[in-house]
């Protein structure tokens, strides 16, 4: 839901321990979760590794399946 909070017209930029940070949890549980989305195919990734963070993009069927619980 954090990458929801971001303008639609960017993509969602943060490293994977500013994610932890931000919901207070751990560095790892973020990559555990982030590759849980990334293998039912609700969002696309990928890492720059220059800095060390992570473009993502929700999907059209993550998109779907949000809109349909509200």
């Amino acid at each position: 839901m954090l990458i929801l909070d971001f303008p639609s017209i960017g993509l969602f930029n943060l490293r994977a321990g500013d994610i932890a940070k931000e919901l207070g949890t751990t560095r790892k549980i973020i990559l555990e979760a982030i590759e849980n989305l990334l293998v039912v195919g609700y969002i696309k990734t990928k890492v720059v590794s220059e800095c060390y963070s992570r473009t993502t993009e929700l999907t059209s069927d993550f998109l779907m399946l949000i809109n349909e619980g509200v």
